[in-house]
């Protein structure tokens, strides 16, 4: 299969339009199945910390760091994690330079100390994404993180990426994306994941599993109205 073989068994044999998705449970399913043991994470837009919050059950990282740029979800978070071992949260946005502004501040990955190396990073920064990633590159050059790129509209800003640090983009059930089909799988899905190309060789029995979890979950999966008209027996 390939990524547009996917799309098309999804939205148009099954009817499966995108809205109709639990998309964050599936970017969850890949996150965890990418990410080792012990590993220590970058969440960079970490919002409400969803993804955060699941992966800290799911995946069981040692360390995370909750990068959040807003001052009262900044403030949430730090409420929700202030005692709990190995959950960071920092309140800053992350970027391309350093910049100190009126209303925030923006930090370039590259010039954080951190304790050890990354081994996963999630970028959910809308239409900045890119500018992290720009921000990040001796980071990616020196610990070859798994990269979860969530909400980008910029196709050609990922192939860019992709080829400037050797990563292939794969699509949430684990297909290669080829630079041609970028488009109409970001029209599908809202994430890909960015997979340092040397750790390529251990996809084809890893893609397997997480196909099958994916399907699964898609197929197990009810909206809330859908739900209630079953219930209802209408």
């Amino acid at each position: 299969m390939s990524a547009i073989d996917d799309i098309a068994l999804l939205r148009d044999r099954q009817g499966r339009a995108s809205a109709s998705i639990d998309w964050d449970r599936v970017i969850t399913i890949n996150y965890r199945s990418y990410m080792p043991p012990d590993a220590l994470v970058i969440d960079v837009g970490a919002g409400e910390g969803l993804q955060s919050r699941r992966l800290r059950r799911y995946a069981r990282p040692s360390q995370v760091f909750l990068v959040e740029p807003d001052p009262k979800t900044a403030a949430k978070l730090r409420f929700q994690w202030s005692r709990k071992r190995g959950m960071t949260v920092v309140q800053v946005a992350l970027g391309a330079e350093t910049e100190q502004g009126d209303d925030r501040d923006t930090d370039r990955l590259d010039d954080w100390t951190l304790p050890r190396p990354v081994s996963f990073l999630r970028v959910s920064a809308g239409g900045n994404s890119p500018d992290v990633l720009e921000g990040a590159t001796t980071v990616i050059a020196r610990d070859r993180p798994t990269i979860g790129f969530e909400y980008c509209a910029a196709p050609h800003a990922l192939t860019r990426i992709s080829n400037r640090h050797d990563l292939t983009v794969l699509d949430l059930l684990g297909n290669v994306v080829e630079p041609r089909h970028t488009s109409e799988v970001l029209a599908y899905q809202p994430a890909v994941i960015m997979l340092p190309t040397e750790q390529l060789g251990r996809r084809e029995h890893h893609q397997t599993a997480l196909r099958a979890d994916v399907l699964r979950s898609i197929a197990a999966y009810r909206p809330l109205h859908e739900r209630l008209r079953r219930w209802l027996g209408v």
